[in-house]
């Protein structure tokens, strides 16, 4: 027989339950944006086609003055959103980047520790939290050091000594993988 005793005040256990709900707002959040710029991404496109294939029906067409200076001026306007369409494209990709990296930590994360903060560089991670125990924090710990996308993982002693309602804070330095290490 299992006796497991909880000595979590009811306050400390909604805090914590708030900031995991906190973090999944914040995790589909990103999901959002992400659909939207893919979204963006395939309306500029399905734009930019139809103003190419309307520009090249009256390019085959006796084309009069008036005519030609809106061609040129389609074709300014399909430049343009070339480039737009350029600068969204490496948007979304940023975005996706971002979206694994937290993504992958969200998977590798126990269940019984919570982050207060995530700073998130393109080189750098650090990662302010609480966990149950203090063996939650080594898991954590051994689960980053096990991530093929993470080294130089940094944990404090001082973030160990409690064992109860460990306060911790650890950064790490992404590393290059593929999609399929994560």
């Amino acid at each position: 027989m299992k006796i497991s005793l909880n000595i979590l005040p009811p306050q400390e256990k909604e805090r914590l339950r708030h900031r995991l709900r906190a973090m999944s707002i914040v995790r589909y959040g990103l999901y959002g944006v992400v659909a939207c710029g893919a979204m963006i991404v395939v309306v500029t496109a399905f734009y930019i086609a139809g103003r190419i294939e309307q520009a090249a029906q009256q390019a085959a067409d006796p084309l009069l003055a008036s005519q030609r200076e809106t061609v040129k001026q389609h074709s300014d306007i399909v430049r343009a959103n070339n480039a737009y369409a350029s600068r969204i494209a490496a948007i979304r990709k940023e975005s996706w980047s971002v979206a694994r990296r937290l993504a992958h930590l969200a998977s590798i994360t126990p269940p019984t520790v919570s982050y207060t903060r995530v700073t998130v560089t393109a080189s750098t991670i650090s990662l302010k939290g609480i966990a149950q125990r203090r063996d939650d924090v080594l898991t954590l710990r051994d689960a980053l050091y096990s991530s093929p996308c993470l080294h130089d993982i940094v944990l404090p002693l001082q973030s160990t000594a409690q064992r109860e309602l460990a306060h911790f804070t650890i950064t790490a330095t992404w590393r290059e993988c593929k999609e399929t290490d994560i």
